[in-house]
């Protein structure tokens, strides 16, 4: 979930259907330095009998074109582990 004035500002181009509409968002949310966090869901068509339309090719792909212009778009600082403002001293 983004804010409507957040969302405006992504610029999304559509690498993919489906699911890797969302991996870009999180992608963008990221390099735009947001905080990004998780939020469960539950399809309800599975409740009722839906049919899944899951094809792994199609996905893969998808998914790998998002993560390849996400790769390519890290600024050269970014580091996905968080650093200390200040090293501290071993303790003795």
């Amino acid at each position: 979930m983004f804010r409507r004035e957040v969302f405006d500002q992504f610029k999304l181009m559509g690498r993919g259907g489906g699911w890797s509409c969302a991996f870009e968002m999180a992608i963008t949310a990221q390099l735009q330095g947001l905080k990004v966090g998780e939020v469960p869901i539950v399809s309800i068509d599975r409740l009722f009998g839906g049919e899944s339309t899951f094809r792994p090719i199609p996905w893969i792909v998808a998914y790998l074109r998002v993560f390849l212009w996400g790769i390519t778009h890290l600024p050269p600082w970014y580091s996905p582990r968080p650093r200390l403002a200040v090293e501290r001293e071993p303790r003795i």
